[in-house]
């Protein structure tokens, strides 16, 4: 029976529902993303910059009025260019965009560079958890902690991120990409 164990026998697979799942995340990801930027152009700045949300905690007759200010389509625009360059929403794009690019590529028959390339990029989901950590107190806390440490904390910091991506970087390769099912391994 281990005779006939392939390589193919001993690549970890994941379970169906996970992609099943991915796909339905990426969907509600992509049309929040869409709707955002397709309505940001309709809130003042002013609401912006103070982080209230449109008609939240307000008198109903000025949620009519804050969206019914003309707008010439050149600062329509601008708005919209404004919140897309904004770094959270450069995350929330990158960490949907591999998605579609794996999608394409493998439609294509093309899974080589694209496909690696999404792979890549699919780590930017991680810094989603940036948005989540925002208003929290932990986080304000930390913040504050930082900006009394000062330069030390960052000298710190620079260091162990150096050695996180150097340690990583040699993990990868020392696992390599390839499985091996030598005999000595698979023998009970």
């Amino acid at each position: 029976v281990l005779d006939a164990l392939t390589l193919e026998d001993c690549e970890p697979r994941a379970f169906p529902i996970f992609a099943q799942i991915e796909v339905v995340c990426i969907a509600i990801f992509t049309v929040d993303y869409i709707f955002r930027v397709c309505t940001v152009h309709a809130v003042p700045p002013s609401a912006r910059r103070s982080g209230l949300e449109p008609g939240l905690g307000r008198d109903p007759r000025s949620l009519s009025l804050m969206f019914t200010e003309n707008l010439s389509f050149s600062e329509g625009f601008s708005r919209t260019w404004n919140y897309a360059r904004q770094p959270l929403a450069l995350v929330d794009l990158l960490a949907i965009v591999p998605f579609y690019v794996d999608a394409v590529s493998k439609a294509m028959g093309q899974e080589s560079v694209l496909g690696q390339a999404a792979g890549i990029l699919r780590l930017m989901r991680v810094l989603r958890l940036l948005k989540l950590a925002r208003g929290h107190k932990g986080m304000k806390m930390y913040v504050d902690v930082m900006r009394m440490s000062g330069q030390p904390l960052l000298i710190l910091m620079f260091f162990d991120i150096i050695i996180v991506v150097l340690f990583g970087t040699l993990m990868y390769y020392a696992e390599g990409t390839e499985f091996s099912v030598a005999a000595e391994w698979t023998a009970p």
